[in-house]
């Protein structure tokens, strides 16, 4: 839930049964044209555990953001699988011109507050005409959203070989995140794939979901991304091109 703005009427929220409801307030202020944000240290439970939010292992913050948004993706898995193959065909052709994958992210974004406009880039426009000739739901256009957000956090250099990489290649990825949610120890199998391999164009990827701390500090500080939020955006964007990718 997003909200932006001032109230200064009561509001109720009914929050379901069996549900989580959480919330927080952050003062911002603007005081010559520098913007400051008071930084608080809370305290949440996770699996039971107490920790501190401001001194969290990233891992653990990682976990906890790829848990609440995974589910934002699963509408993906519905679509046809002629609109999955146009989707991930359209990303690739988005991934080959550059800076089009953060023109098409500020389009998708413009989409879903009600104000579409053209973008000047053909392969953006050609992939929200496959969006809306397909007459996909505000869930599968938000789960686009999503996925393409995780992408655009990543060098476009980077995260062309995932949109194309093959079947057997991804699985390896996806399984690494998995042991990466359930908190264990992610590792390669004996012979990976040869993108995943010593000198392969995703090992880097590897390396970064196995928990190389090397790696990730080391990418972390070159791309400028905290290593929590390096982590959420690749493991969000492997689940997003496996469940475009899919099954005949």
């Amino acid at each position: 839930m997003v909200f932006k703005g001032k109230s200064k009427e009561d509001t109720t929220f009914t929050v379901p049964d069996k549900s989580t409801f959480a919330f927080s307030l952050v003062e911002v202020l603007l005081r010559d044209g520098a913007m400051e944000i008071a930084l608080e240290s809370w305290s949440h439970k996770r699996r039971g555990l107490s920790h501190d939010a401001v001194n969290s292992d990233p891992m653990d913050l990682a976990r906890d953001g790829i848990e609440m948004k995974e589910v934002l993706l699963r509408p993906l898995e519905e679509l046809p699988v002629s609109t999955r193959r146009h989707l991930l065909r359209g990303l690739q052709d988005v991934l080959q011109e550059d800076e089009a994958l953060s023109v098409l992210e500020e389009t998708l974004d413009q989409s879903s507050k009600g104000q579409p406009e053209r973008p000047p880039s053909k392969v953006v426009s050609s992939f929200m005409d496959v969006l809306d000739e397909s007459k996909v739901s505000s869930k599968v256009r938000d789960a686009v959203h999503l996925l393409v957000c995780a992408m655009d956090g990543l060098p476009e250099l980077e995260v062309r070989p995932l949109t194309s990489c093959a079947p057997e290649t991804l699985t390896v990825l996806v399984q690494l995140v998995d042991s990466l949610k359930d908190g264990d120890e992610p590792s390669l199998p004996a012979c990976p794939p040869v993108p995943l391999q010593q000198d392969g164009g995703l090992r880097w990827a590897a390396d970064v979901l196995c928990g190389s701390s090397e790696t990730l500090a080391e990418l972390s500080a070159a791309w400028d991304r905290r290593p929590e939020v390096l982590l959420e955006v690749l493991a969000l964007a492997v689940l997003g091109v496996h469940r475009l990718q899919g099954e005949e």
